[in-house]
C-alpha cells in the first residue's frame, strides 16, 4: 500500500531558474546544488519528468551516464505536484554554469570553441548510443570543471514519446544516430551563425 504523500514533506519552490514549453526549473529549496522540475502543462503524451527519469535509470543500469548529462536524485512533492530532483549545471567554484546561447550571445564564448565542445560530447552520445532529441542552444550548458569546460545538456536527452521506435533507439544504436545527428547538425548552424 503507498503511504499517501505528508504535506510537512512538500517542497515550497520559490527560485525559478527557467521554464520550457512543458515544464518549469527551480531551484531546490533545502540544495542550491540541485534543481526541481515540475510539470506546467497537460499533454497527451507521456510527462517528459517520467519519460527523462526511465531513460536516466536506463543509462544507469547499462553503463552509459556520462558526465555530459546530469545526474538525477529522484522525487519530491511540491506545491505543483511530482518534481523530478536533478543535478544543477554548476562549475567547479559553484556559480552558475552558462547556457550556449547565452555564451554565443554575449561573447563569452566563442563559436569555434562551442563547436570543440560539441564535438567531444557528442562523440560520447555517438559511442553509447544516447539519443538528443532536442537542439535547442538553451539546453546545453558550458560546465567548468577541474579538467577543463564540458559540454552538459540539461533537457533533451531520451525521447519526448514513448513507443516502439524510441525503445528500439534504446537497443540499436545506429537509430539513435540517426536523430541525435540530426539534432548535433542543427545545433552546429547555430554556433556557425555568431561566426
Amino acid at each position: 500500500m503507498r503511504r499517501k504523500a505528508d504535506p510537512a514533506d512538500r517542497l515550497e519552490l520559490t527560485e525559478l531558474l527557467g521554464s520550457g514549453g512543458e515544464r518549469d526549473c527551480w531551484v531546490h529549496p533545502a540544495d542550491s546544488r540541485l534543481v526541481v522540475k515540475t510539470t506546467h502543462t497537460v499533454r497527451r503524451r507521456p510527462c517528459q519528468n517520467d519519460l527523462d527519469y526511465r531513460y536516466h535509470k536506463w543509462l544507469a543500469r547499462t553503463g552509459k551516464l556520462n558526465p555530459h548529462i546530469p545526474k538525477i536524485v529522484g522525487w519530491c512533492h511540491t506545491q505543483y505536484g511530482k518534481g523530478l530532483v536533478c543535478e544543477r549545471t554548476l562549475n567547479a567554484d559553484g556559480t552558475p554554469a552558462l547556457d550556449l546561447a547565452q555564451g554565443l550571445g554575449d561573447g563569452r564564448i566563442t563559436p569555434k570553441f562551442a563547436l570543440t565542445l560539441i564535438e567531444e560530447a557528442f562523440a560520447v552520445f555517438f559511442k553509447n548510443g544516447i539519443t538528443i532529441c532536442d537542439e535547442e542552444p538553451n539546453n546545453f550548458f558550458c560546465v567548468r570543471g577541474e579538467a577543463g569546460v564540458r559540454l552538459v545538456v540539461v533537457d533533451g536527452f531520451g525521447h519526448r514519446h514513448r513507443n516502439l521506435k524510441t525503445l528500439l533507439r534504446n537497443f540499436i544504436s545506429p537509430l539513435a544516430g540517426v536523430k541525435t545527428r540530426e539534432n548535433k547538425r542543427r545545433l552546429v548552424e547555430f554556433v556557425r551563425s555568431f561566426a
